[in-house]
Formats: structure tokens, sequence, C-alpha cells
């Protein structure tokens, strides 16, 4: 029997089914597209990159929606792009029990208008890491690759039209695409949970214009099948059941110490808000970025000498050298301010000011002093006891320019979820994607420590445009560095799981947020300073950096979970990552296992007796 929904559009998510094969309707495509019950592809949908690379997803105006016994059809309407430069988009979708699925779209210009890039975009599970894959070209021949295992800088798989291989050695799936030519970057640089095949190669001109009234036609095709000649099963909409959390014993992992960024107050109301809100909450550090030869220099380094003697912390300094001198002259400038102010930080994390911005495939690197001139110049300038360097942007440009590290007692880095979706699926996903960067940071520089901050859900800087995104709309969007959920439960229960990846995979340190602003901790209210959901968790975990993790196993990615050892007591905190309420049953060494209610994005906080 067909069920044909003329769809309310502030409603659109649902499940669908083709017999094997079912996926989850969004606005601009499909997520969590699955056959047999394995994820095969997660998402497939629209995107417009404007010339800041800002993602502008599709705005349905209708759906119509046909679920039969054993297929659906899905049509959408809507439009996508920046306010006045809006392009039409109509999008097509068909699925058979066959495990047959087409995706068409195509995009009408109504306006002329600047682009990066615009078109269908495909993310490939984590779960095909390391798998083989046949990839057809764009010429038409057939190559084998292997999807990288340690993130790969650059693109993987560059123009080519289709795509063959396993999941799970259990279904295998065969992808084809026209309309362009399509190449392939592995995404968990940005920490997305995902290898993302895109159209338009990176390496032709952008931004480029797309012509008044031009149209533009793209199909997506999959064909899926059990591996070997199996029969699959018959696909159901996903069922929320209990995860189950499985405690262990401590594994020799500890918990880090664990920051909070700080930016210098221009005001003296600000001054009191900071003095207000570390009264509130106590970091385990505070990261605090400062520009050599800022002619305000003196006066940031006093102010940051009397703040943490008054608070008691140890200060980062993250030092950006605009490398208009000699490293060693800079670096000679910033030591003598630093005297005159009587500051001494814990550390040093060093970047060319060039490096706040990143350089894209086959682009040129600007000019810059080599890092390791610059890294061995600041250990003979500074009485820091450590100098560390790497990037103050994301992990991508860490991974992209690789310094030499002799020199450095610490590598360094960030990342932000919403590079290139905003949507709390996509965010809460990035969790997933963090022991991937974890284990190649440590390919890459072992034995050196990795910092990791200050992160946050909203974007600290914009790496790859002239600045972050404004939300005067309150909307959840990308690349903005005012997130909509930063004083919201979402962000806590992000941030739990955002501190157990990196930690359980030996982070020396990790800093998140910042004090105040619209990334910060602390919220002024009629009755003073108080903190958000997120500054509530951070200033219970900051007095127990050093403490002994237990080892911690999670069933399904519904939860994630911290456990530590403090003298005779266990603590536990537990993120339920999605928004509905659910039930968490915990499974204990040596103990009776139990079970705790979880509100939609909530956390609890256990302590039991260690055994």
């Amino acid at each position: 029997m067909a069920v044909t929904t003329d769809c309310d559009v502030s409603s659109l998510q649902r499940d669908l089914r083709a017999g094997a094969l079912c996926a989850c309707l969004d606005d601009n495509g499909l997520r969590n597209i699955c056959y047999d019950g394995h994820e095969i592809v997660r998402a497939v949908y629209f995107a417009m990159r404007d010339e800041s690379w800002q993602t502008y997803g599709v705005r349905a105006n209708s759906h119509l929606v046909d679920q039969h016994e054993d297929a659906f059809q899905v049509r959408i309407e809507g439009t996508a792009g920046p306010q006045g430069h809006e392009l039409a988009i109509s999008i097509s979708i068909d699925a058979s029990a066959d495990g047959l699925l087409r995706l068409d779209v195509t995009t009408t210009v109504r306006q002329a208008v600047l682009t990066n890039r615009i078109g269908i975009v495909v993310l490939h599970p984590l779960a095909v890491s390391g798998n083989r894959v046949t990839v057809t070209t764009s010429a038409g021949d057939t190559t084998e690759g292997v999807f990288p295992v340690l993130i790969d800088p650059y693109q993987p798989f560059m123009s080519f039209i289709g795509l063959r291989h396993d999941v799970a050695n259990a279904v295998s799936v065969d992808i084809q695409l026209s309309g362009d030519v399509f190449e392939m970057e592995d995404q968990r640089n940005w920490s997305d949970a995902s290898y993302k095949t895109y159209s338009r190669p990176i390496g032709l001109p952008w931004p480029y214009t797309l012509d008044k009234d031009s149209v533009h036609v793209q199909t997506f095709r999959l064909a899926a099948h059990a591996a070997f000649g199996g029969n699959a099963l018959t696909a159901s909409p996903n069922t929320r059941t209990a995860a189950h959390i499985r405690f262990g014993s401590a594994g020799g992992a500890r918990l880090p110490p664990l920051g909070l960024g700080l930016a210098v107050p221009a005001t003296g109301d600000q001054h009191a808000h900071h003095g207000a809100a570390l009264a509130v909450v106590k970091p385990g550090y505070a990261v605090v970025r400062a520009h050599a030869g800022d002619p305000a220099s003196d006066h940031t380094f006093s102010w940051l000498t009397a703040l943490a003697a008054a608070n008691e912390f140890p200060v980062v300094l993250e030092l950006v050298l605009p490398c208009l001198d000699a490293p060693r002259i800079e670096l000679d400038r910033v030591q003598a301010s630093m005297k005159r102010a009587g500051f001494t930080p814990e550390a040093i994390m060093l970047s060319p000011a060039v490096d706040l911005k990143g350089v894209l495939p086959g682009s040129a690197w600007p000019a810059c002093p080599p890092l390791h001139e610059i890294y061995a110049a600041a250990q003979q300038v500074f009485d820091t006891p450590l100098i560390g360097g790497g990037t103050l942007a994301f992990f991508t440009e860490l991974n992209r320019k690789r310094p030499k590290s002799a020199s450095l007692d610490f590598i360094g880095f960030t990342t932000c979820p919403i590079v290139h979706a905003a949507d709390d699926v996509s965010v809460m996903q990035t969790l997933a994607c963090l022991p991937h960067i974890a284990r190649s940071v440590r390919a890459l520089f072992a034995p050196l420590p990795y910092w990791v901050g200050p992160s946050s859900i909203a974007a600290r800087m914009n790496p790859y445009g002239a600045d972050t995104a404004h939300n005067p709309a309150r909307e959840k969007i990308s690349l903005t560095h005012d997130d909509v959920r930063q004083f919201a439960p979402f962000a806590a229960a992000w941030a739990l799981g955002y501190i157990a990846a990196f930690a359980a995979h030996g982070a020396g340190r990790i800093a998140l947020s910042e004090l105040t602003g619209p990334r910060g901790v602390t919220m002024i209210t009629d009755g003073g300073t108080r903190l958000s959901p997120l500054g509530e968790l951070l200033g219970a975990l900051y007095p127990f950096a050093g403490c002994p993790l237990l080892d911690v196993e999670i069933e399904r990615d519904r939860f994630a979970a911290l456990a530590l050892i403090s003298g005779n007591d266990c603590h536990v905190w537990i993120a339920n990552l999605h928004p509905e309420p659910a039930t968490c049953t915990i499974a204990w060494v040596s103990r009776p296992g139990e079970s705790v209610e979880m509100a939609g994005y909530g956390l609890a906080y256990i302590v039991r007796e260690a055994n």
C-alpha cells in the first residue's frame, strides 16, 4: 500500500524503506543509507559553497513522499544560496527493493552568483577505512585503491565518475555519478566522520560565476546487494534500544590538564566580567593569543601577569609572528615586552601569521621563514619551559604542512565540527572521527606530546575565508563564531564526548571554548555571573587532571562516557548524544549493573566506591 505525503516542511525528517534498503530523508537529500543493516552511505545531498566556503543547504519549499511497500519516491523543491542570490533546486529520489537508488538534482540559476562549488555531495562512512575500492575515472578506465587509514592531507581519489567497494565484507556498493567530474577528500581532516565525494575538482579556479538562467543537472546512482551472493534481509527503520556502557579497569591513560581560551578584554567592563567569571570557574590553564609587534603587548602581558597570579592558573601563550623581520628579531622584542611586564607563560605556541589561513590543494604556500628556524630561535630566546608548534588553525593545516618538530616540546592544533555541516547529527558524528585524528597525529609526530584546542562547536577562526560567518538569524550554520548551541545542554554533551575521545587517545592537554563571549562558558544574568551547562561540566572536570582513566566500551554511538579514579572513588560522566530521552545500562567489572535515565542531550554524573 502506497503512502503519499505532501510534507510539512517544518517536519521533513522521516525514515524511508525499500526492501533491504533504508534511509532517513531531510531537506537536502538522504542520510544514513543502510542495506541489510549496514550503513553504506552516510549521506547524499546537494550543497552550495560560497566564496568563503560557507555551506548552503536546501531550504525546502515543498516535499512529496511516496512510501510503497517495497519502494519509495521523493520530490523536493527549494532554494539554496546567499540571500538575494538563491538558486532554484529540484531533487528527485527513487529507490526500489532490488537495492537500486537514484538521486537527480537540477539547479537553475536565477541571478548570477559567485560560488566555489555546487552540486551533489556523497559522504562515505568511517567503516570503509582501509577497504579496497575500484575507481572508474572520468576517462572510463578503472583503477584500484584503498580508503586511507591514516588521514590523507589531500585527495585520495581524483577525476572519477564511479566507485565500487564492499562494506563490512557484507554488502557490495556500486556508485555512479554524472553531470561533472568528481573527486574525494578525506573529511576526517576537519573532524567530519566521513570521506567526501564532491563535484568540480578543487584544482580548478575558484570562486567562479554561475551565469543567470544557466541550468546544471547531476545524478547519483547507487546499487547495493549482499556480498558473495548472500541474501539480504528486509530492512526496517532504525529502532532505538537501550545502549550499554562497560567500564573496565584503569588502562594507563590519565585525564590531561583541561584548559580554557581567554580573550584579552578591551574595556573596563570586560575586565570586571573576566574577574567575576574566574570566580566561578577554575581552569587548569588558560590559552591566550598575542601578536608579535602589537603596540599593546606591554598592557596585555601585564594584565595576564596579574590575572594568572590572582587566579592561580598557568598561561599558554599563542604567539603569532608577522614574519616581517627575521624570527630572532621579532622574538627578542616579544621577550623584552614580557620581561617588562614580569610575565612568564608556562608554554608558548608559535605560528607565522600566514599560517592562520589554510592553503588549499594546488595553491602556492605563502612566503614564510622555515618553521624549524622559528622554533629553534624561540628555544634560544625564551625562558619559557615549553615551546610548541604546529598550527593555531585546524588539524587539516597541520596535516598538510607537517613541520619538522626536533626543536619542539609539543605539537598543537584545534578542530571545529561545523566547517562543512552544522546540523545536530553531523556535529555529534564528528566525535567518532577524533580517534582517527589522534592516531594520525601520533603517526606523524610521536613521541612528541600533542595538545588540542581551544576547540568549540563555534568556529574560533575561518582559515578558508575572510572571516567567520555572522549569525543574526540565530540559525545552525557552518563556520560561524556564534553557534546557537553554545549555552545549551547540547554543547556540554558534545564536549564530554570530545574530552573522552582525546583523553583516551593520549592527548597531552585539551582546551575547550573560552571564558566569555559567544564561545564562552559563563553567562551574565540579573543574579550575577553563572556557568552554562558546558561551564558546569568543565568546572567539575578541571580538578581531576592527572587521575587514571578507566577503559570504556560503548556498544552504540548513542552515548559518550568518561570514568576516572580519584582516591577511593570512581567518578563517571555520561552524555546522551541524541535529542530523545534514553535509558543507559551500565556494566561494571566487579559490581552489579545499573540503569540511568537520561534526557535528550543530557548529562549524568555517578560516583561509586572504587574496587
